[in-house]
């Protein structure tokens, strides 16, 4: 999913989503294009971890750390 524009600055998201295959789920946010955007992983690091990144001309930086989380195939996910 992607959505947003570089200028946004405050928001919120909310959906539900629901894996069929792998349980690795990214959302793109304050994305014009590809080369410059926020990335929020669900279920990141072998389904352990929900991470954050950014990419700006091209690279990507990973944010530190992460939320301890895991996805489950065939169930709903409330994501706020």
């Amino acid at each position: 999913l992607m959505f947003g524009g570089a200028d946004w600055t405050e928001y919120d998201v909310t959906f539900e989503v629901m894996p069929t295959e792998g349980t690795r789920l990214g959302l793109m946010f304050r994305a014009n294009n590809l080369s410059a955007c926020g990335l929020a992983f669900l279920g990141d690091k072998n389904n352990t971890l929900h991470t954050l990144s950014r990419r700006a001309e091209g690279k990507w930086t990973a944010y530190p750390n992460g939320v301890p989380g895991a996805t489950r195939l065939n169930v709903w996910h409330a994501v706020k």
